[in-house]
């Protein structure tokens, strides 16, 4: 364990601007193997222990098909992979393999408006026994090494990459999984082993030891975390074996940390022209995304709301501050009910989604500002309460006084307020008579933002879903899509891993993400907790008269509507409003607790 070796990134001369993963691991080269220096011949043959996620990881899977069809995409012909079937996806395993992702191990992030080198590399994600390598030798000193699909095989491998990477496992809490070890030897001779983990908070239970055969030489791991108790550390599993009296180890695995991130996601069945309703199985759906892709990053995908749905027509459009629909969603049809152009429609959804919210918040913020009592003078010397708003009266009046403009600019800066708004709530659009004719978009999902549009002929392609969710997650591709501006998180060839779910693999095969993706997405929900971020502190006169959030501020939507109320009293009235300075907070709270009164109601209380 003492040469199980963590260094800063600083250390490295690398950056880590994005956090992506921290601390890094030393990947310079080795001067020594350790145990695994030549020996002597009183010493034993050589002997390593990997942990693999199932059988079929151990054997090598996914791996290159020299049977199936190629995939094509773009017009260009891309290998076909023999794929993982046993790994079950609950949990998340990450080994480095250098064939699926270390060819070019560059990671990269996307700053400015576009994608840069982040001075990371993905090995960075693994710390390093080095103590241990992939290359073996017998006690005459015969060379072995284990070959990509994990075998030994006699002989010197040209390859440099001999180092022992430590691969990462993600458990979410009361979960019981299994993993397995391979036992590689020069010797293959039958072999007892014991496991110990550094330490134990969050575990339940594991497999203390192990039989190596030669007949068998993949053996099962149970290890079951607590329901009540999370793993706060990383956790250094070892598998040790005693060699001339004397105990070493021979294999290890990381259990990381595992306190549960949480993304809000409103299902929106969206209906166009039709009185049809065929809505999703949300629950259905959240269960699968988080069992086959999702708790592999301890991350949970909660169901807000089984009944949300917008009803659109023709005329459905995102409208300026005039009223005014430049683009109809009709325009984006090719057909009555089928479009190329996927991506364009997902900013009308989120319009039309968040004036749906947004009039629900104007007739609680009408509600309770007829209940509102302010200061007002019908003379400029006698002051005493008035109502905010009679009974008969209306936002909508107030707003549109002198003209419907006011009401529809305000109408769009509600919108951008709640839009940017740090809450946990991703709305996603899943089109109940929409379809798509281009395959190579077949959903989408805005990077590192919220929203995202699924047609109908992906509706029941869950991995397709949990892909577009990535995106949300701040995840790019594993590739370069060229000529498009779209962010990548690596530069790989196309369908290169397999199975990574961010990769354009085929759906059938997606099963995986890794220890960087991991880090990204919690990373991506670490800002977006349960939070009341409405701020209303800064309001000392009116020209500073707005609400605040905590990631999008000063959008003046309050200030006009407070603008509108003092013109409209005037116009309509036989007095006008002296607003002081506890009148201008008390209608900021009402408005603040307007907003979140509609999202508690619509998601559950996520405030």
């Amino acid at each position: 364990m003492k040469n199980i070796k963590l260094h800063r990134v600083s250390r490295l001369g690398l950056t880590n601007k994005n956090k992506v993963m921290t601390p890094s691991i030393d990947v310079v080269p080795r001067l020594g193997l350790g145990v695994n220096t030549k020996p002597n011949e009183e010493e034993d043959s050589q002997s390593i222990i990997l942990f693999f996620r199932s059988n079929d990881q151990a054997i090598g899977m996914p791996k290159k098909s020299s049977t199936k069809p190629k995939n094509t995409y773009n017009g260009v012909k891309y290998p076909s992979f023999d794929i993982d079937n046993t790994y079950t996806q609950y949990f998340g395993f990450d080994l480095y393999r250098e064939g699926l992702y270390g060819k070019n191990s560059k990671l990269y992030i996307f700053k400015d408006g576009i994608t840069k080198d982040s001075g990371e590399i993905i090995e960075n994600s693994y710390k390093i026994n080095e103590d241990l390598s992939l290359k073996l030798k017998k006690k005459n000193g015969r060379d072995y090494y284990i070959t990509n699909e994990f075998k030994l095989k006699k002989g010197i491998n040209n390859s440099s990459n001999d180092i022992y990477y430590i691969p990462n496992l993600m458990i979410s809490q009361n979960k019981e999984i299994i993993i397995y070890a391979k036992y590689f030897s020069a010797d293959n001779n039958e072999t007892k082993a014991s496991i110990t983990f550094s330490h134990e908070k969050g575990i339940q239970s594991y497999t203390k030891e192990l039989l190596f055969t030669r007949r068998k030489p993949i053996q099962s791991i149970k290890i079951k975390t607590k329901l009540s108790e999370i793993i706060d550390t990383s956790i250094q599993v070892s598998i040790n074996i005693k060699s001339k009296g004397k105990v070493k180890t021979v294999g290890n695995l990381t259990i990381l940390p595992n306190a549960m991130k949480i993304a809000n996601y409103l299902f929106v069945n969206v209906y166009y022209n039709t009185t049809t309703k065929n809505p999703i199985d949300s629950v259905k759906l959240t269960k699968e995304l988080n069992e086959k892709a999702f708790e592999q990053a301890a991350i949970s995908i909660k169901n807000c709301n089984n009944s949300f749905s917008l009803n659109l027509s023709s005329d459905s459009g995102v409208m300026d501050n005039e009223g005014q629909i430049k683009t109809k969603l009709s325009s984006l049809f090719v057909s009555s009910n089928e479009t190329n152009k996927i991506g364009n429609i997902l900013p009308i959804l989120e319009y039309e989604f968040y004036k749906v919210l947004v009039s629900e918040i104007l007739l609680k913020i009408e509600e309770k500002f007829k209940s509102l009592q302010v200061r007002g003078s019908d003379n400029y010397t006698d002051f005493k309460n008035y109502p905010l708003l009679e009974k008969t009266e209306t936002i909508e009046n107030v707003l549109k006084l002198e003209n419907d403009n006011n009401y529809y600019n305000v109408l769009n800066r509600i919108i951008s307020f709640i839009k940017y708004m740090n809450i946990n709530l991703f709305p996603a659009f899943m089109c109940g008579n929409i379809t798509t004719s281009k395959k190579s978009d077949s959903a989408v999902g805005h990077f590192n933002s919220r929203g995202l549009i699924i047609p109908k002929n992906a509706l029941k392609n869950t991995m397709v879903i949990a892909h577009e969710i990535g995106h949300n997650l701040n995840l790019g591709h594993l590739f370069n899509k060229t000529n498009t501006k779209e962010h990548y998180d690596l530069n790989l060839v196309v369908t290169q891993t397999g199975e990574n779910i961010m990769d354009y693999v085929p759906d059938t095969n997606r099963n995986s993400f890794i220890t960087f993706q991991w880090n990204k997405m919690r990373e991506a929900l670490s800002f977006k907790e349960k939070n009341t971020e409405i701020d209303i502190s800064d309001t000392q006169q009116n020209a500073y008269f707005y609400l605040k959030g905590k990631k999008y501020s000063n959008t003046s939507f309050s200030k006009k509507l407070f603008h509108a109320l003092e013109d409209y009293t005037e116009s309509k009235k036989s007095y006008r409003l002296e607003l002081e300075t506890k009148d201008q907070k008390k209608i900021l709270k009402t408005i603040s607790e307007s907003i979140q009164e509609t999202f508690n109601q619509l998601c559950n209380d996520i405030f």
